[in-house]
């Protein structure tokens, strides 16, 4: 339990109605960087399974933004019909913080134009991709937030 009195569980189920509310699958699963081959398309490779330690590293970011008070943004990155791919970021301090709107404790975020996902499960498939896509990934700098 943070000292908001919310849980991660209990963030998370809001994130899934907040999701489903705006016509995303309620199903999440995190990535990260890695994970996603951007293209200069509305469209997206995510690497599957995602690692399930993703899912420890966002707690770990929702423990430290909610208990910290520097607050927790969990934001859409792209979606298939079945799975909402998401990821959580925390501002590195107060002005930070303000800037980007992000309250003390959750904050969430749809984005309106949906950017469609392509799982991708082959090991080479994916390294050819990356190859393929290799100059389009500087644009992950501002859909995770690693320019801020």
């Amino acid at each position: 339990m943070t000292n908001l009195g919310v849980t991660f569980e209990e963030s998370v189920t809001q994130l899934r109605h907040f999701l489903q509310s705006n016509g995303y699958s309620g199903e999440v699963a995190w990535v990260t960087p890695r994970d996603v081959i951007l293209t200069r398309k509305r469209l997206m490779y995510v690497k599957v399974p995602v690692p399930l330690d993703n899912a420890r590293l966002v707690r770990e970011l929702f423990e430290l933004g909610t208990t910290g008070k520097r607050g927790i943004l969990f934001e859409t990155v792209c979606c298939t019909s079945n799975v909402t791919f998401c990821h959580a970021w925390v501002p590195t301090n107060d002005s930070e913080r303000q800037r980007f709107l992000v309250p003390e404790g959750l904050k969430m975020s749809a984005h309106t134009c949906k950017l469609a996902a392509r799982e991708v499960s082959d090991g080479l498939q994916w390294f050819l991709l990356r190859l393929r896509y290799a100059k389009d990934q500087a644009l992950k700098l501002g859909l995770f937030n690693l320019n801020k």
